[in-house]
């Protein structure tokens, strides 16, 4: 999450609130009361929460089965003639928990992202082709522990090697360049405990032992790739005591929450947002991603029902409206920080190779799903960057 957004746009579990909307297509939603916002981070979580539970919301469509594998819910959307337009599937092959999930945008993009893990390998595939089958976008990408110092991963035959995992300064070699990341040089000892209008919230007391390598912890498992992308765009590792993870600009830190409930994809969420920021011009201001939202924005409008997913996507990444708000006003910078969001999420979707609970899990990875579905051009744009 960029720092400069407001917590109620992206909320600690970025569970983002929908206005009464005409584009939304469902005249009972209640407006939800910003009127009095709270004052600090954890008020305004309760206070959307009780915004979000509120609501009228549709789930029209749906089929939610839980499946083999403990934590992973099986998981079908259909339109109106049954013709399927997402499916998530868990199952156990052999040593490997494979998860596969497939969707179809209107137009009939069809866009699959198959991950599977096991106890010291990962792997991912997505895919995206056109209504007539021809490739758009072929990603491979595998993570490999070799012992417990050492691990490797290839994308697309790209290969990179990561040592010094037993400790805290890492090694990451590719193509005959080195990178090195002292964690300990890049840790800052303030703890973030909260956010509010003027800035951090910082802790009065400093980080400690445990929540060191709880915070380190997050960084080891990243793959390497990440890790040599990471060591271009952030310089410092702060540990964040809320339910979030942050990305902020002004002194390029990446400040994270620890809570094992949280799977790897908010720490490569917000690693997205900082190699988007890398440069002094974000990558995601370009035309292209405005293109791409206008394109999203089409095919939105021709849904024939409005999930929970749906909602949270569209919150997320494409409600120009709301979050012009929070900016005086201002369209332009409204739409150029919706960008970035898209931005960090297609990146997240790219990279993480750890599965997730699409329906269940916090932070909402089902808005993933409805990203695959109405935007699957976000993901060709910034493969092309990688």
């Amino acid at each position: 999450m960029n720092l400069i957004n407001s917590y109620i746009i992206n909320n600690i579990n970025s569970m983002d609130t929908v206005k009464s909307d005409s584009r939304i297509g469902n005249s009972n939603h209640k407006t939800p009361n910003i009127d009095k916002p709270a004052s600090n981070l954890i008020e305004r979580y309760l206070q959307n929460l009780s915004n979000i539970n509120s609501l009228n919301i549709q789930q029209n469509n749906e089929i939610i089965t839980p499946s083999a594998i403990e934590g992973c819910n099986n998981y079908i959307e259909t339109d109106n003639s049954g013709n399927k337009l997402i499916e998530v599937s868990n199952k156990k092959d052999g040593e490997f928990i494979i998860q596969n999930v497939k969707t179809k945008s209107i137009d009939g993009i069809v866009t699959e992202r198959i991950v599977k893990n096991s106890a010291n390998t990962r792997l991912l595939h997505l895919s995206i082709n056109d209504k007539n089958g021809n490739i758009l976008l072929n990603r491979e990408k595998s993570y490999k522990k070799i012992d417990n110092d050492k691990a490797q991963t290839i994308v697309n035959g790209e290969i990179y090697n990561i040592s010094g995992l037993e400790h805290n300064i890492l090694t990451i070699e590719h193509n005959g360049k080195t990178v090195v990341l002292n964690l300990d040089k890049m840790l800052s000892a303030d703890v973030v405990e909260d956010k509010s209008d003027n800035g951090d919230i910082i802790r009065s007391s400093k980080i400690s032992a445990e929540e060191k390598e709880k915070l380190f912890s997050k960084i080891k498992v990243l793959d390497g790739d990440d890790l040599f992308r990471l060591s271009e765009s952030v310089n410092t590792l702060q540990y964040f005591a809320g339910m979030d993870s942050f990305f902020e600009e002004k002194n390029k830190s990446l400040q994270l929450q620890t809570k094992d409930i949280f799977g790897q994809g908010i720490t490569v969420h917000e690693l997205g947002h900082a190699f988007n920021h890398k440069n002094r011009v974000r990558i995601s201001d370009n035309e292209e991603f405005a293109k791409i939202r206008t394109k999203a924005n089409a095919r939105y409008s021709t849904r024939n029902n409005t999930t929970t997913n749906d909602k949270r996507f569209y919150g997320k990444f494409l409600d120009t409206q709301h979050c012009m708000q929070f900016y005086n006003g201002n369209e332009t910078l409204a739409n150029l920080n919706l960008q970035d969001e898209i931005f960090a999420e297609s990146y997240n979707l790219l990279n993480s190779t750890k599965l997730v609970d699409f329906i269940d899990e916090p932070g909402c990875p089902g808005r993933m799903l409805s990203m695959m579905k109405y935007m699957p051009e976000s993901l060709i744009e910034v493969n092309k960057q990688l």
